[in-house]
């Protein structure tokens, strides 16, 4: 079952990548997230839902474009996983300096010093499954 959701998160992850639809929303979540980072209003929580429109639209298409595939896309654990892994990536990719561009010239400096103090979310370091032996 974990192996299928997986499976039907990175199909789902493939779909967005390769399809431009959804790159200009992507991008407007993206923007507002980071000026959020600078004002200091920042969340989580929020950042996930912010991409569950996106990820929830996504899927549907992937559903009537493709109504024989075998892994269910459309499930919430599949969307869930994926939205995790927009909100990851926008902390990885904001947390060096990106995305900077997709800020008003007024937010870029504020976005600068932020990244030089570390001011930034840190990316989620994922945690080993097994532990080393020896």
């Amino acid at each position: 079952m974990k192996y299928e959701i997986d499976a039907a998160r990175h199909e789902l992850d493939l779909y967005m990548t390769s399809d431009g639809v959804y790159y200009p929303p992507l991008n407007e979540v993206r923007r507002q997230l980071a000026m959020d980072l600078v004002d200091g209003r920042y969340d989580k929580v929020k950042a996930m839902m912010a991409f569950r429109n996106i990820v929830e639209s996504a899927a549907q298409d992937h559903k009537r474009q493709f109504p024989d595939f075998d892994l269910d896309v459309t499930s919430d654990f599949a969307i869930a996983g994926h939205q995790r892994t927009l909100m990851e990536e926008f902390e990885a990719e904001v947390s060096v300096g990106n995305y900077n561009n997709l800020l008003p010239l007024a937010y870029r400096k504020e976005m600068m010093d932020l990244v030089k103090n570390g001011d930034v979310p840190k990316p989620i370091k994922k945690k080993a499954k097994y532990k080393r032996e020896g």
